[in-house]
């Protein structure tokens, strides 16, 4: 609410305490009313006693007034120094995407942290992390949206606690590694892994993927690599995750474990992630598996029980409390959202399939049906059961996180989901190897290494070409987003209480609930059917209404692109946005999505140049579809001029 709204959440709070009390006034009716308050009022006090609500109240009051303060932070930062020449003092800090980190350590801006450049790169070409400086230059605030529902670069360094970018004219250094001593001993082990992945004996591109999956250093990984993973949908494989962490803790554990025993192990392996965290720069979604598995773990030492739902909690709770803005973090909700899917789905679908296995296994028996009594053997086997346990915790964290890729890259895939579960199986015995070569030093895994990360390469690249890679669609309201996750869950919650096999009185009475209201369907059928029709028939005439003449200008960096929609609903698009700038297809980043935010699935009529067929022949709308050829001519198409 603080983030979306903007304002003090004790207004949401008020309003909904008047809305409780006019739904507690109404007044009492004997007939059976479906859709009730009162009725179902019960069922919400099971979940929601009030200690739930308290804290609820006042932890969310606690967070929404960090985000206000953070937010008038922002403010006064970008009104103070617009357009301003500024000298600081501070320190370098570690490269992100290229950019130099700036922390200010004295005067009145104190630990904010600025990035920096220059148009010229001699000037900061030769900084290294730790440098005291001190620079002299002229502020720039960041831009927000350009385009509607586009990327907000403002928002994405408020992700990483960055105020801005300081255009230097001049550097003055007066220390050199002047860093904290526990900073300096963890970027020296970064430095190490760096050095030991490029001393294997792998080609250029091996080397990078490999620094992906291990330090999380994407930076050199060749466009077509990261293209194919990209379209393949197992980009997430580049990324460090829980997945990482889990075979981090693994390797470490087993380890450890043979020299000083399971139980003392244990802090150690929590030790080991917390470095580990710190050497990969504390991505969001990193801090989050790491944070829960230290929890996990911990938990186990002191003999406490574990709940992976507290630990998830906490760690989230650490996250924004820190900077309330991750929320922002596209990694971090991917990370959370595939986490609860694999937590809260997978046992109950692996549950449903296994009862299902056995059902037609017991029906085999009675009818003496050799055949299906083999098959459902071979499909009970060890291997069998590891794969059925992988594609249904690939699916399960699919289900969650499809509405977060829909919202913030516009495209479903289905055959991911396949290629996903494949590719997943090579991760693990990638990392593994990889920290093994890392620590040991040893040759066989080099071979190993190199063999794995081809296949894995074949697999992307295969993946990027197969039919249904990419489906695109229109961008989903954050409304419409909800509604899925609420009639998700509802869904899941009924497939689990009939897998049920001792149900309990409130199982039960859900299920009651549901027998009910499946009778008042069936009873009311023709007048459910009358209302469908109804809704049907207006959406109809509603399409066929003629709608004002909108004309949008579209922000494509070297000028503006202007979209028409006719009262007819015709579409024309005048000037592509220009050619393809180094690694940036404005097609592909800029043009598509706007037409996906706007709703626009299809342009009759374009009006280009010669000079925009460049990013246009492989993301552009042809023949009321979108297109991904590599070449449209456009000369021969009547709609084309």
């Amino acid at each position: 609410m603080g983030l979306y709204c903007k304002i003090n959440i004790v207004l949401f709070y008020l309003c909904f305490y008047l809305i409780y009390l006019i739904a507690k006034n109404e007044n009492k009716k004997e007939n059976f009313k479906l859709i009730s308050i009162k009725r179902y009022k019960r069922y919400f006090k099971i979940i929601f006693t009030r200690k739930v609500i308290v804290i609820i109240v006042v932890f969310s009051i606690i967070s929404n007034s960090i985000f206000l303060f953070q937010n008038n932070k922002y403010q006064k930062v970008y009104r103070d120094l617009e357009n301003k020449e500024i000298e600081f003092q501070g320190i370098i800090g570690r490269l992100n995407n290229g950019k130099y980190n700036f922390k200010v350590t004295k005067g009145k801006y104190k630990n904010l942290s600025f990035y920096l450049k220059t148009s010229n790169n001699n000037v900061i070409k030769n900084l290294k992390l730790g440098d005291k400086i001190i620079i002299k230059g002229a502020y720039e605030v960041p831009a927000g949206k350009t385009n509607y529902k586009g990327f907000d670069y403002q928002n994405y360094l408020k992700t990483l606690k960055i105020y801005g970018t300081i255009k230097v004219n001049k550097i003055s250094i007066l220390n050199i590694n002047k860093k904290n001593v526990i900073l300096k001993l963890i970027y020296n082990l970064y430095l190490i892994i760096n050095n030991r992945i490029e001393s294997l004996n792998l080609n250029n591109n091996e080397k990078e993927i490999l620094k992906g999956m291990i330090i999380g250093d994407k930076q050199n990984i060749s466009k077509e690599v990261k293209d194919d993973f990209a379209q393949s949908n197992i980009s997430y494989i580049l990324a460090i995750s829980g997945m990482h962490i889990w075979y981090l803790s693994f390797c470490v554990g087993f380890i450890i474990n043979k020299v000083i025993g399971k139980h003392y192990a244990k802090p150690v392996t929590s030790i080991i992630i917390l470095i580990y965290i710190a050497i990969v720069n504390f991505i969001p979604s990193v801090v989050r598996a790491g944070v829960t598995a230290i929890i996990t773990i911990m938990s186990n030492f002191f003999y406490r029980k574990n709940d992976i739902f507290e630990a998830l909690s906490l760690s989230i709770f650490i996250l924004l409390i820190y900077n309330p803005y991750l929320l922002f973090n596209v990694g971090l909700q991917l990370s959370f959202a595939g986490t609860i899917g694999i937590i809260v789905i997978s046992p109950i679908l692996n549950k449903g399939i296994s009862e299902y296995l056995e059902k037609i296994n017991n029906k085999a028996i009675r009818k003496n049906k050799k055949k299906i009594r083999k098959i459902i053997k071979i499909l009970k086997n060890k291997f069998f059961v590891v794969l059925q346990k992988d594609f249904i915790a690939t699916i399960s964290a699919y289900f969650l996180v499809m509405p977060i890729i829909l919202l913030n890259y516009h495209v479903i895939s289905i055959t991911s989901l396949f290629v996903s579960s494949i590719a997943s199986f090579l991760v693990g015995p990638i990392i593994i190897f990889g920290f093994l070569t890392i620590i040991f030093k040893l040759e066989v895994c080099d071979v190993i290494l190199e063999i794995l990360i081809k296949i894995l390469v074949k697999i992307s690249n295969f993946g990027s070409n197969i039919f249904l890679n990419q489906i695109y669609f229109i961008t989903p309201s954050l409304v419409a987003i909800l509604i899925y996750y609420v009639l998700f869950f509802i869904l899941i919650f009924i497939f689990k209480i009939y897998l049920e096999k001792n149900p309990n009185a409130f199982y039960k009475r859900i299920k009651n609930l549901i027998s009910l209201i499946k009778f008042k369907i069936k009873l009311n059928r023709k007048k459910l059917i009358s209302l469908i029709l109804i809704i049907i028939m207006f959406i109809s005439l509603y399409i066929f209404i003629p709608k004002n003449l909108k004309i949008y200008f579209i922000d494509v960096g070297q000028g503006d692109s202007i979209l028409i929609v006719t009262p007819k609903n015709k579409t024309i698009l005048i000037d592509g946005g220009g050619t393809e700038l180094k690694d940036f297809n404005v097609g592909e980043k800029t043009l598509l999505p706007y037409l996906l935010n706007r709703k626009i699935t299809k342009i009759d009529y374009a009006i280009i140049s010669h000079f925009d067929t460049d990013h246009c022949q492989r993301y552009f709308i042809h023949n009321g579809k979108y297109k991904s050829e590599k070449r449209i001519n456009f000369k021969t198409k009547r709609r084309f001029y």
